[in-house]
């Protein structure tokens, strides 16, 4: 029952009779069951419920049709079709008086037009009366008098027939009299809610009609639709979607509640497929059912409003308690009208995760119509798109257009972007998409100006407070840039911008020493004391998103989500690298990711990360170390690395190394560096002598070493590697910033680091 011109999408009374005949493809079987019972005398008045768009209208028109041209069903009754809406009526009169100018369009219809023209006289005599009690019982006379001359049911085809009601409010019992006592009349009516004077004990019709709900179509009869319109329409596409994607058949039936009209709409999407045309043509959809959606909203009275309102915004099956509470309303009244609601075919009731009995809205295109225009916030400003390809396509199309949003909005400042990254995060299933298209909306709102501007619609410190966190974060990041651009003295050849851009964008310096970094600018101290190593190997893409706070520095991350994100941006060849100073962050979850990585890991420089950012808590450490030393390559040689172990002595752990090396297994490979470990721990430094000269000279090196490490903790009580300070680091073993470490060890000179003009913070220790 799908009509296949555009313009006949709220108005089937304007198809030509061939096109309603060859489109009413469902409802078959309760139209074969109103003529049968027609055929059969009509001894039954009917009334069919459902909401709009259902195809109440269309079934009506091709009952009439049937009527007339079933031979000898033509021959004992006669239709009467009605405009949808009688807005004529005050009162009974106008009603019978309707029925007669029905009767005239019928006879007309079936060639009788000398008497259709006799009929018209009557009419218009009839309309001068100025009694209105006569008026009616004289219009009902002719009616009646109509049927037993031609011995013919009078089938009165009435739409909104609850607006009839209404308008005849106070003669309800006088028609129920008259429709009770004329055998020669019946009434088949259309509602689009459940009709309170058919199923209210005491009211006029009650037990009146028999009732039929017209429900969402099933699979069967939607997919007879749809390739009704795909012949009719010429859109192959759609066939071959149903037949080898019938998923996108059951996500087709959900997002349009089965309606016939929504699902003709539908119908475009599905032959555009998930193209960027099919977007648009959504948008234009929804734009389209507009009157229509408007006006059964507005038909809904303002408590039933405000209901349908939070139930459409939550999306997800609802619990009545839920919604009274998002209303702060008696949950017995929000239950009540609920109820209410479902009987009218607004809201369906469907499982909860709780058990208990949710509710949603029954039609769920209408629920995205309403989102698109009743969501002011930012983050569901596009959120009724992503539901609509979550619906239409799958997940797997939600992750598509999320990664071509991310790789389309770097570096884009439009105006509409946040809002769709935000949307695609809340039905984006994967937790790492979703936290990289937050992070890069708030990025983007961030670098866009004006707060005033850029977080409207947003509510931290409700709905939206978990993007608070990012925001907070993000801001600070801006700040940092601002304060080091204000006060840099920049080297030659670099601009103030170019130095902030190298601090702010560095992902071997952790948030909290930037922000050191910052004031020590700022209050005008020597900045290149505390800038780094040169970082500048770190590709561009990486520390872009690291100063505008899309992904976190390394030792910042803090959740698998974090390290996986800044990887993604890491090439090839320094992935080794970057995993080892995770592997060494001071956040045990990413450390302990990073380290159980499959992927080749920097031991060495992870080592040494570990003891600089964890060297004063021996439990923390000696877990790291573990991990690390249970990972070694045949040619992989951390304890050639006499710098690397001088950490461990400056943090007064000689002897716990020690037994780690023992414990492993590894005393008898590493025995120079296990007996100087042993020897540092038990002040015997100066007696090797049980040892061979072969091994006792390697010994002695390391603990030269070990002694200039010693030294300097004793210098500094309770001394440990400065983080978020600039007091003096322990003596730290040379390399460079990517590649493996090339420590100096025991017989060989440290490699020589070529120095930079470009600044950066200094990597935390």
């Amino acid at each position: 029952m799908t009509p296949t011109r555009p313009t006949t999408l709220y108005n089937p009374h304007l198809l030509r009779k061939d096109e309603l005949l060859a489109g009413f493809i469902a409802r078959r079987p309760l139209l074969d069951a109103l003529v049968d019972d027609l055929r059969r005398g009509g001894g039954q008045h009917h009334l069919l419920v459902g909401a709009r768009g259902t195809g109440k209208t269309t079934l009506l028109l091709r009952l009439a049709f049937a009527i007339d041209d079933d031979p000898a069903l033509a021959g004992r009754a006669i239709a009467l079709r009605f405009p949808e809406e009688q807005y004529n009526l005050a009162r009974l009169s106008d009603f019978w008086l309707n029925c007669l100018d029905a009767l005239v369009d019928a006879l007309e219809r079936r060639g009788a037009a000398a008497e259709a023209r006799a009929l018209d006289v009557v009419i218009a005599e009839l309309d001068d009366l100025t009694d209105d009690d006569e008026r009616a019982t004289q219009a009902l006379a002719h009616l009646t008098g109509y049927t037993r001359d031609h011995g013919q049911l009078a089938v009165l085809l009435l739409d909104n027939l609850d607006l009839i009601f209404d308008r005849l409010a106070a003669d309800q019992w006088a028609l129920r009299k008259v429709l009770s006592g004329e055998t020669g009349l019946v009434v088949i009516g259309a509602s689009s809610a459940a009709v309170p004077e058919t199923f209210e004990y005491g009211q006029a019709f009650y037990d009146f009609f028999n009732v039929h709900e017209l429900a969402g179509l099933d699979d069967d009869e939607a997919r007879r639709v749809l390739r009704h319109l795909a012949e009719s329409l010429g859109t192959p596409a759609v066939v071959r979607a149903l037949d080898e994607q019938p998923g996108r058949l059951r996500a087709l039936l959900l997002l349009s509640g089965g309606t016939p009209r929504t699902l003709q709409l539908l119908h475009g999407v599905l032959a555009d497929g998930a193209s960027a045309s099919a977007e648009r043509d959504l948008e234009r959809m929804l734009d389209q059912v507009t009157p229509y959606y408007k006006a059964r909203f507005e038909d809904l009275p303002t408590q039933a409003q405000q209901i349908f309102d939070a139930v459409a915004l939550h999306w997800h099956p609802m619990t009545a308690s839920e919604c009274a509470d998002k209303l702060r309303l008696d949950v017995t009244l929000v239950s009540a009208q609920l109820t209410r609601l479902t009987r009218q075919g607004v809201i369906a009731k469907v499982p909860h995760a709780s058990g208990k009995l949710g509710f949603q809205i029954a039609e769920r295109f209408f629920g995205l119509w309403y989102m698109m225009r009743a969501s002011r916030r930012l983050r569901r400003k596009l959120l009724w798109l992503a539901r609509s390809v979550q619906e239409l396509y799958g997940q797997d199309e939600v992750a598509r257009r999320a990664a071509a949003l991310l790789a389309l909005t770097e570096g884009a400042l439009a105006a509409e972007d946040p809002a769709k990254l935000l949307a695609f995060a809340a039905v984006a299933d994967d937790v790492g998409m979703r936290r990289r298209l937050e992070r890069r909306a708030v990025a983007m709102m961030m670098q866009a100006g004006e707060p005033g501007v850029a977080w409207r619609g947003l509510e931290l410190d409700g709905e939206d407070r978990d993007l608070k966190e990012q925001v907070d974060r993000v801001a600070e990041l801006q700040r940092i840039h601002e304060t080091i651009e204000r006060h840099i003295e920049p080297p030659e050849g670099l601009t103030a911008r170019e130095c902030a851009d190298a601090i702010v964008g560095s992902p071997e310096a952790s948030l909290s020493w930037k922000t050191f970094v910052a004031k020590e600018i700022a209050k005008g101290g020597d900045w290149s004391r505390i800038t780094p190593p040169p970082h500048d190997v770190w590709p561009e893409p990486l520390t872009r998103a690291v100063r505008h706070g899309e992904v976190f520095a390394f030792d910042d991350a803090s959740t698998e989500v974090d390290v996986d994100d800044c990887l993604r941006l890491v090439p090839t060849d320094l992935r080794a690298n970057a995993l080892a100073r995770f592997a060494g962050s001071r956040h045990s979850q990413a450390a302990r990711y990073a380290l159980h990585a499959t992927e080749p890991l920097d031991i060495s420089l992870a080592l040494e990360v570990t003891l600089h950012r964890n060297g004063s808590t021996w439990s923390a450490t000696r877990e790291r170390m573990e991990q690390c030393l249970t990972r070694l390559d045949r040619d992989d040689w951390p304890w050639q690395q006499s710098g690397l172990w001088g950490l461990v002595v400056f943090h007064g752990h000689a002897r716990e190394a020690a037994e780690l090396l023992r414990d492993l297994g590894l005393e008898e490979r590493a025995q120079p560096l296990y007996e100087a470990l042993r020897a540092q721990a038990d002040g015997t430094s100066g007696d090797l002598l049980h040892l061979a000269p072969e091994l006792r000279a390697p010994t002695e090196e390391y603990l030269a070493v070990f002694r200039m490490f010693a030294a300097v903790a004793s210098e500094r009580p309770a001394a440990h590697a400065p983080t978020t300070s600039p007091s003096p680091a322990p003596p730290s073993p040379s390399r460079p910033t990517s590649g493996r470490a090339r420590t100096a060890r025991p017989g060989t000179r440290g490699a020589r680091r070529r120095r930079s003009r470009r600044p950066a913070a200094r990597r935390r220790r």
